[in-house]
C-alpha cells in the first residue's frame, strides 16, 4: 500500500495549516473514521482519525510512495 502524505491547508483535527500529516492506517467499512493521520516524521505524538472527505477537504496530497 503506498504511504500518502497531504499538506494541511486549513487546520483541522489540531493539525494547522502547512503542517504535513500521513495516513498511517485505513479503516474498514465499519468504523465511523476513514483514517489515522499523524505529522509526518513524527513516531509517535499527535494523531487523529478523519474521514477521507474531510482530509481532501482541508489539505492537498503531496506523495504516493
Amino acid at each position: 500500500m503506498p504511504k500518502l502524505a497531504y499538506e494541511i491547508e486549513t487546520e483541522i483535527a489540531g493539525f494547522e495549516s502547512g503542517n504535513v500529516i500521513e495516513v498511517v492506517a485505513h479503516y474498514g467499512d465499519w468504523h465511523v473514521n476513514d483514517v489515522k493521520v499523524r505529522a509526518q516524521g513524527s513516531g509517535s505524538g499527535e494523531s487523529a482519525e478523519l474521514t477521507w472527505n474531510d482530509l481532501r477537504e482541508h489539505g492537498s496530497l503531496l506523495e504516493a510512495t
